[in-house]
């Protein structure tokens, strides 16, 4: 009889936005004959699975995504960086004024500074015989490549043992 625990292996969470949003996340766990996407919006809660013998095949697109944050991000700061000179000519000098100039500067390239870091975007979908499905928290390149390894050694180790005795018989 099975046990009706599994242990699972949290490898990655939902983007940058799926971080800041309140009531939206997705995660991706590893379990022992399966992959788990769990998605949360607000109170609701989707669990998919996809076992690793059913796993046609993970593909991995480039997405211009992280590039278009980054164009945001600098005209945003921009925005903010100019704030004070154009305020300057037009007669404000409030302190107020000028705290929000830096409050924008600050967010903004904080976030600049973490869309960099977190490194070039990416389209993952897992592919099984009944669905096709986008994965969100694969999508950065470095995190794809940390987490493919393990997850392809794993359907490796599902999807073989059965085609080797589909040849002996």
């Amino acid at each position: 009889m099975r046990d009706s625990t599994q242990a699972y292996k949290k490898i990655s969470r939902g983007g940058f936005w799926f971080r800041i949003l309140p009531g939206m996340r997705y995660d991706l766990y590893l379990g022992e004959d399966h992959l788990l996407l769990v998605e949360q919006l607000i109170f609701v809660e989707r669990y998919k699975r996809f076992y690793y013998g059913d796993i046609q095949y993970i593909s991995v697109a480039g997405s211009g995504r992280s590039v278009g944050f980054t164009i945001a991000f600098v005209l945003f700061l921009l925005f903010g960086a100019g704030l004070p000179s154009t305020l300057f000519m037009f007669g404000m000098h409030s302190a107020a004024l000028l705290g929000i100039a830096v409050l924008v500067l600050a967010v903004f390239g904080s976030a600049l500074i973490y869309n960099l870091i977190l490194g070039p975007s990416c389209i993952v979908q897992i592919k099984t015989a009944t669905q096709l499905r986008r994965i969100p928290p694969l999508e950065r390149m470095p995190t794809y490549r940390k987490q493919i390894i393990d997850i392809q050694q794993r359907i490796l180790n599902a999807q073989l043992p059965s085609t080797k005795e589909a040849r002996t018989a």
